[in-house]
């Protein structure tokens, strides 16, 4: 089934449809240039609508261009925008791959671009772990936020309180120390690994049977959990 905002627009067909799409870049110095290609886009828009069309027809379409192209801020653009106007629509659109260049007025929009991008726009979740938190994120192609409640963050208390033994005067000082040190790491390896399977444990409160889970973390606590 097609996302209601593309079914949205569908239902524009028959009406004056403009879509202007325009590849932008996310770093300097390349996008620079990103303004004025998207000025010399909206500039071959407008020649197209005179052309073809009567100036009742088009003012307020033209204004509706100006208005959304006022809100592009340059400094924060992906790699493609999308401008989408009709007699009853107003969109601009941000995309997260490269798209080309493409101007059309039409009786309908061109929307292959937008079916592509809420095609793969899965929600996913990001599992950061350390061995000291574990914070959980909900994420949409590029878009991640941080989910805050009674569970995550989940931060790890060592409980385990270690002071160094003293050095001994006996013929096996040594020895014990080493021993000791190796008891330590073992139980601190087994409470990391409980802690991880506490997380594990509220995951499902998460996670839908095809929710797209991504786990990062450092190597040792990625191989722990």
């Amino acid at each position: 089934m097609l996302h209601p905002e593309i079914q949205k627009m569908q239902k524009e067909k028959g009406h004056i449809c403009v879509s202007v799409i325009v590849p932008t870049h996310r770093l300097s110095p390349e996008r620079g240039t990103d303004e004025l290609r998207v000025e010399r886009a909206i500039e071959l828009t407008k020649q197209q609508l005179w052309h073809n069309y009567k100036p009742e027809q088009i003012s307020e379409l033209i204004r509706r261009i100006d208005e959304l192209a006022q809100q592009i801020n340059y400094l924060h653009n992906l790699d493609g925008i999308g401008l989408y106007v009709s007699p009853h629509l107003q969109k601009r659109v941000s995309f997260p791959f490269p798209v080309k260049e493409k101007v059309l007025v039409s009786d309908s929009f061109e929307i292959r671009d937008l079916v592509y991008k809420f095609e793969y726009a899965t929600d996913y979740y990001l599992l950061l772990l350390t061995s000291q938190w574990v914070r959980l994120f909900k994420g949409k192609l590029t878009d991640l936020k941080e989910i805050t409640d009674e569970n995550f963050p989940k931060d790890y208390h060592e409980s385990y309180q270690y002071s160094k033994p003293s050095h001994s005067h006996f013929a096996g000082g040594h020895t014990r120390i080493q021993t000791f040190e190796k008891e330590k790491s073992g139980l601190e390896k087994i409470r990391e690994q409980s802690y991880f399977h506490a997380v594990d444990d509220v995951l499902s409160q998460y996670l839908l049977p095809n929710s797209a889970l991504i786990i990062t973390g450092t190597e040792q606590s990625v191989s722990l959990f």
